[in-house]
């Protein structure tokens, strides 16, 4: 159990690991994009501010000589942010960038790398969108370049305030990520859980089903060979007990291996077409002498017209299912009936009930599950596994119906399966 325990918590951490993990990759990675197209959004808003100022200054410009006399001394015409070098890289409007001239001054000129390339220069901590292109004289006699420098300090405090941002709320994600984590670890856990015992509990009641017919051939052998003068006739009781119990073992063989390949899907339902008025007949007949030789009443009827759709050799198995634990569990002089008739529109309805014992209401919850058996002191006397109306609610669910279980008045058991007409 400890084992078993500690198997758990540790399949658990790995959960709850692999599932933050997760949500801290999707949220960093959602992080990325996020910041990544926001500056993207702020730059693309720059950028084209820039370009309609490269497209005006696209122009033949002056000599600085000819743009001071044509101005009279005063500023020139070129905007603040446009800084004019010669080809040497000698700054030309030094005047008319005023007390910003200091702070661009210190833009490194390099023409091979910084022509008609968008950039963003860091001087002294003040952020510049930079953009340098070649314009010529008028007369084209002289080379000039202007770089076209606006300053984004504003720009680069929104992105780092939004990435602050981004950041804090990203943490409130992750630490809720790892509730939501610690929570699906465990809700996950639940049904592997369940089916762990599940699991543990059929091998456990499989394997003990599997020994006591095992024990009881192996004890009525060896008590045979402990009278090795002894005929036959002397030893039929011990014979006929070892071939009840082979029988028992051949039956409960089958039935897990029924139930094996339906865990597996590899019990694959065939519908076919068939007549009730004739698969009903068929089925129970066999069953009628079985129970006068028990003094029990066993009838049949159907009102079920024309064609239904269903696997015929695993509807018989539910009704000799639902016979057997009939005949089992009722005494002499109680009546067992079997009935098929239209229900709605789109289904009909196989009904098994017998008078006698009923069913109490902890028993009908349990009582399609694996090795459950209402009366477990009968199992030696009935030869039941338990596992017959697990198999009866399977081949019923995969014909995409539903089966049940009621009390029968005023005293009796009565299993209702709803199939549709045309599975």
């Amino acid at each position: 159990m400890k084992a078993q325990n500690k198997l758990n918590k540790y399949q658990q951490r790995k959960f709850f690991v692999v599932e933050l993990t997760a949500f801290a990759v999707l949220f960093a990675l959602l992080g990325l994009v996020v910041s990544h197209f926001f500056e993207v959004s702020v730059y693309t808003n720059i950028d084209q501010g820039i370009i309609h100022q490269e497209q005006a200054l696209l122009q033949p410009v002056q000599s600085r000589d000819d743009q001071q006399n044509h101005s009279g001394g005063g500023p020139t015409r070129f905007q603040a942010d446009n800084v004019i070098y010669d080809k040497n890289g000698k700054i030309l409007n030094a005047n008319a960038l005023g007390n910003r001239y200091s702070v661009l001054k210190k833009i490194k000129f390099n023409p091979k790398q910084m022509e008609n390339k968008l950039a963003t220069k860091d001087v002294n901590g003040n952020y510049f969108r930079v953009l340098l292109i070649r314009a010529n004289t008028v007369d084209q006699k002289n080379t000039r370049y202007v770089l076209i420098a606006e300053n984004i300090d504003t720009q680069m405090n929104i992105i780092a305030a939004f990435n602050k941002l981004l950041m804090v709320i990203l943490i409130v994600f992750w630490a809720v990520a790892i509730l939501i984590s610690f929570w699906l670890s465990r809700y996950f856990m639940k049904p592997i859980l369940k089916a762990w015992n599940k699991q543990q509990e059929f091998v456990a009641n499989a394997a003990h089903e599997l020994r006591t017919p095992l024990t009881i051939i192996q004890n009525k052998l060896e008590y045979l060979f402990t009278k090795p003068k002894r005929s036959i006739i002397d030893e039929t009781e011990p014979i006929n007990q070892a071939l009840n119990e082979t029988k028992r073992l051949s039956r409960l063989t089958t039935e897990l291996l029924t139930i094996a390949r339906s865990d597996s899907n590899t019990l694959q339902v065939k519908p076919t077409e068939i007549k009730l008025a004739d698969f009903l007949p068929e089925t129970v007949e066999p069953y009628e002498e079985l129970a006068a030789s028990q003094d029990k009443s066993l009838t049949y009827s159907n009102s079920v017209a024309g064609f239904v759709t269903i696997d015929p050799d695993l509807l018989k198995q539910v009704v000799v299912i639902l016979l057997d634990n009939a005949l089992k569990y009722t005494n002499a002089g109680d009546k067992i009936e079997v009935t098929t008739e239209p229900s709605g529109r789109n289904n009909w309805k196989l009904t098994v009930a017998n008078t006698g014992k009923s069913i109490s209401d902890a028993d009908k919850k349990q009582i399609f599950e694996r090795f459950y058996r209402v009366d477990k002191s009968r199992n030696k006397t009935t030869g039941g596994n338990g596992l017959g109306l697990s198999i009866a609610q399977w081949i019923i669910a995969q014909h995409h119906g539903k089966i049940s279980v009621a009390d029968m008045q005023p005293s009796g058991v009565v299993f209702t399966c709803i199939v549709p007409i045309k599975g």
